[in-house]
């Protein structure tokens, strides 16, 4: 009987021990497939190990991770309450429920659960911000009336992101499928491999049909995440790793993907051969790259050793010859998760995509202002821009910044990820109104109005020459608003109103009522035409009497003098500062200026036809202004130079509003013209 149940015994031992061998076979071969970004496979694995052992968290978990790799977020959060029901002082696990909690847009119980995670360890950063923020919601959605979403006719039903603006093309990136004799899918999603299209953009912002864009961009691997350099007609994009017709693996025989750039042969209307870029490496990934503007920073995404997290947005900088070595762009804009999808605009303004700092949940896009230091803190842009699905791939239309297009796998398109336009709505001002009453003491003399912040930035101006209401746009709603008025040929204060609060408007308007400027003057005035009073202190000089003495001292008139018109002053697009060439047209008329001091000099400000009427007219203001405080800093008095604004409204030719026109084109109507007004001496 003993011997029976010693043999029972070492029969059950056994067994045990088998079906544990067995179990740590098929989780090393789950971790295999896992551990080669093959999840579909590693997860049909680890639910067979889950299906024999239901108390296996680590299977349960990288089932989780798995789904959550691949863009499941439902299906991981499902895995993960597995998880803590059985396992509640999880970290790892309460953290991504947590999360997928944001992916289903359920805010108060992704709250609850950072708030047990916070009763468990207080050292987390993104769990911090979290509770440091716990309105996040309303925070975020508090600009959603700024922007219109429109999806996009180029979308399949497969993934469509990595949008790039190529000279009337849009290039995106599609999983979609291609008419080709042998499909290629990958192991990640099980969709077919990505590839770089085109379509043509047109003037009203639609989208004409997709067409790949082909030889020698486009092999039988990936390809995608472009951008294009108008400095150098160049195209830098994301491929697999792939030279010679052989794959480059790392060390564990993975394929990771790398930059690659291509240069447009405009005489022949085809890119070039393809150039590897000189940091690829086969140990790491280095992709999704965005050029500066000037064509002088290269931006991209990596996973390279010594990054602060998963994948990390990294620069490099094109010193005349060669790129330097990659620089880690850093904190605040890097963390310990994952930053993707850069995007540099014309003004240094670096837009990404993160899950590492506080979002309504998945990827969600961000902004960050250039410093001395690199970034200031990013700052979520908000609903509809960012949802609780994956939201990524900024990239503006144009420069005049008036929409972007995103990519997003929200509910609503057509597929996995989708393209969609984004218009900015343009800013509604405060209409500044009033009335300024002229006495006659002011009569036929011209008062500047000055509006400033309390920065002394200004805001906006007129020229007034007789008693009128006014109206003055103003953009500035944050900080007070001081407003001057003073005689345009002397500079001396007449009157000012310190302290306007924008947060008294009414409706959009912002009504002052009634200034009064100068006085009435006495009944007896000098009977001389055209002359300049002049008396002693004390003595009216509308009377001559023994009291003193009063002098009638003749004036030219102004209208005897000649105009001379000098050659414009041209500026950068959306630009305002003065460049070298024209400092050194303006010091041709300090010179004139200085040799005659009675000349004077008009200065008129105007801008092209691209952006909103109102924009221009503020740009066209800050161009004048920049020439008139050129002129002052070189010892020219102010009382000699009048400015006049236009805008977009006295084109040099016809590239108005919906007329294409190439750059230089438009360039000849981004100008300051100088007229100078010379009295005779006659």
């Amino acid at each position: 009987m003993i011997k029976k149940f010693a043999l029972i015994n070492s029969f059950i031992l056994l067994s045990i021990f088998l079906f544990g061998q067995i179990g740590q076979n098929k989780i090393k071969r789950a971790d295999d497939f896992f551990n080669n970004f093959d999840f579909l496979k590693a997860i049909s694995k680890y639910e067979r190990v889950v299906k024999r052992d239901s108390t296996n968290t680590y299977a349960m978990n990288q089932i989780a991770s798995a789904y959550r790799m691949i863009g499941k977020d439902q299906k991981s959060s499902e895995w993960l309450e597995l998880v803590l029901e059985k396992e509640p002082t999880n970290l790892e696990s309460r953290f991504y429920y947590a999360y997928s909690k944001l992916s289903k847009g359920e805010y108060a119980a992704a709250m609850d659960q950072f708030t047990i995670y916070y009763s468990l360890d207080t050292t987390n950063r993104r769990v911090n911000e979290y509770m440091a923020m716990p309105d996040f919601e309303s925070q975020l959605i508090k600009d959603s009336s700024n922007y219109i979403l429109n999806t996009m006719s180029i979308n399949s039903e497969k993934s469509e992101y990595g949008p790039a603006v190529f000279k009337n093309y849009l290039l995106f990136t599609s999983s979609r499928d291609r008419e080709v004799a042998i499909k290629r899918k990958n192991t990640w999603s099980n969709d077919p491999f990505q590839d770089i299209y085109k379509a043509e953009i047109f003037s009203d912002g639609t989208i004409g049909d997709a067409e790949i864009i082909g030889d020698p961009i486009t092999t039988k691997f990936h390809e995608g995440s472009a951008t294009y350099d108008a400095m150098t007609d160049q195209l830098f994009f994301t491929r697999t790793g792939f030279y010679d017709n052989e794959l480059s693996t790392d060390d564990q025989g993975i394929t990771n993907i790398e930059i690659f750039s291509s240069r447009y042969d405009y005489d022949n209307d085809k890119w070039e051969d393809i150039v590897p870029f000189p940091f690829n490496n086969n140990q790491y990934s280095i992709a999704q790259p965005s050029i500066s503007a000037d064509g002088k920073t290269l931006y991209f995404v990596s996973d390279m050793p010594g990054g602060l997290g998963g994948t990390d947005i990294y620069a490099c900088f094109w010193n005349g010859s060669t790129w330097t070595e990659p620089k880690n762009v850093g904190s605040p804009i890097n963390t310990e998760g994952h930053e993707k999808n850069p995007y540099i605009d014309k003004d240094g303004v670096l837009y990404f995509a993160s899950k590492g700092h506080v979002g309504l949940g998945g990827l969600d896009i961000y902004y960050a202002e250039p410093n001395d230091k690199g970034f200031e803190a990013p700052v979520n842009m908000g609903y509809p821009v960012n949802t609780q699905f994956d939201d990524f791939s900024f990239t503006f239309t144009d420069d005049t910044k008036t929409a972007f297009y995103i990519s997003s796998n929200r509910i609503g398109g057509l597929g996995d990820d989708d393209l969609y336009r984004i218009e900015i709505k343009p800013e509604e001002p405060i209409l500044l109104a009033g009335t300024v009453v002229i006495k006659e003491s002011l009569k036929d003399i011209p008062i500047k109005m000055l509006i400033t912040d309390e920065d002394g930035n200004l805001l906006a101006s007129d020229t007034l020459t007789e008693s009128s209401p006014f109206e003055l746009p103003i953009f500035e709603k944050e900080k007070p608003w001081n407003m001057v008025f003073y005689p345009l040929f002397e500079m001396n204060a007449l009157k000012s109103k310190q302290g306007i609060d924008p947060a008294n408007a009414s409706n959009g308007v912002l009504n002052v009522g009634e200034i009064v400027l100068g006085e009435d003057l006495p009944d007896e005035e000098p009977d001389v035409e055209g002359a300049l009073v002049m008396a002693d202190d004390g003595q009216d000089p509308t009377k001559d009497t023994d009291s003193g003495e009063v002098e009638y001292i003749d004036m030219p008139n102004i209208e005897q003098g000649i105009d001379m018109q000098f050659d414009p002053v041209y500026f950068g697009f959306d630009k305002s500062n003065l460049s070298d060439q024209a400092r050194s047209q303006l010091d041709e008329l300090v010179s004139l200026m200085q040799s005659d001091p009675d000349a004077n000099v008009e200065i008129t400000g105007h801008t092209d036809s691209r952006g909103s009427k109102t924009y221009n007219l503020r740009l066209s203001e800050r161009r004048s202004m920049s020439a008139l405080n050129y002129l002052i800093s070189q010892g020219i008095d102010a009382n000699r130079i009048t400015t006049v604004n236009h805008g977009e409204v006295q084109l040099v030719n016809q590239c108005d509003d919906g007329v294409e026109c190439s750059k230089e084109e438009h360039a000849m109507n981004r100008r300051i013209e100088l007229k100078v007004n010379k009295p005779s001496n006659l």
